[in-house]
């Protein structure tokens, strides 16, 4: 699991306190995120806020939240946006949205 924390200066987001949870699983070294990937999806988020200038976004692990099944996921903090099924793909889209001030339907879990 990947922790993103901003430190208050994403303005475009309109947001004071903008914190971002990208959940690839670090728990278990076989665990169903790992199988799809989700250790390269860090590489690629940390890339891709850098891309964007959204400084102050900090990434960190942290352990599995059982969601298997949808993931690798990703939350958007303080709203509470579970995002599934999280690619690169899905990341430019979720970080796309997050620009606008929107949440991205399209993977958004219900």
């Amino acid at each position: 699991m990947v922790t993103c924390f901003n430190g208050g200066t994403y303005a475009k987001a309109g947001k004071a306190d903008l914190r971002v949870r990208e959940l690839p699983c670090h728990g278990r070294s076989a665990g169903a995120c790992k199988k799809k990937g989700a250790n390269d999806l860090l590489g690629y988020l940390e890339g891709e806020l850098a891309d964007r200038g959204m400084d102050g976004v900090t990434v960190s692990s942290t352990a599995c939240l059982k969601a298997c099944d949808r993931g690798p996921v990703m939350i958007v903090h303080p709203d509470n946006v579970w995002y599934g099924k999280v690619n690169e793909e899905a990341i430019d889209a979720i970080l796309d949205a997050m620009q606008e001030g929107e949440t991205c339907k399209e993977y958004e879990l219900t």
